[in-house]
């Protein structure tokens, strides 16, 4: 009986710190837990746009100058300062309706080109169309634009290698939602 409830305190202690461990490797992500998650960098136009937006936040926090204190300066200068004021404003409401975004992944594989496209704004709408051509052939692919949580996408286009002949392609994707537009442009070499 001695020896049994001694080998019964082993497995108790063995099993607590194997539920300890597995607790421990859970809260603090790791194996067999933990899992590879890929991390994605910022695509340039993202980060001008970051850029842009943090610029515009900055801007809207600081008060105007009153056109008492812009006339207090040399008319001149007064008068530049509203102009730029002026079209700083007209450029923000346009971009507000311009559409930007970035061809994510081009690649051929299996026979197949395929072209993804990442638009940065979240459009609930809208169709891409995806023109490829040389020379004088050219195909024409459609898809339905899909709303991400944060931004948005093509449906994908994928076309057959039996479809293109050896050479440089041209790739033209257009997309548009709502009366936006955005134009991505890139090339493809098919051997």
């Amino acid at each position: 009986m001695n020896k049994n409830k001694k080998l019964l305190i082993k497995m108790i202690i063995l099993l607590s710190l194997i539920i300890i461990s597995l607790a421990v490797a859970y809260y603090n992500d790791l194996w067999p837990f933990s899992y590879n998650r890929p991390v994605e960098a910022p695509s340039v136009e993202k980060q001008v746009k970051i850029e842009e937006q943090a610029k515009m936040e900055t801007q809207t926090d600081v008060q105007p100058e009153t056109d008492q204190k812009m006339e207090q300066r040399s008319p001149e200068s007064a008068e530049r300062e509203k102009e730029k004021t002026n079209i700083d404003q007209i450029e923000g409401e346009k971009s507000q309706d311009k559409l930007t975004g970035v061809i994510n992944y081009q690649q051929i594989i299996d026979q197949t080109l395929r072209v993804r496209i990442t638009i940065d704004q979240e459009l609930s709408s809208g169709v891409c169309r995806l023109t490829i051509s040389k020379d004088d052939k050219s195909i024409v692919k459609r898809a339905n634009v899909v709303a991400n949580p944060s931004s948005s996408t093509c449906q994908g286009f994928d076309v057959s290698l039996s479809e293109l002949e050896s050479g440089q392609w041209q790739i033209e994707i257009v997309i548009e939602s709502d009366e936006k537009m955005l134009t991505l442009k890139s090339s493809q070499e098919v051997k």
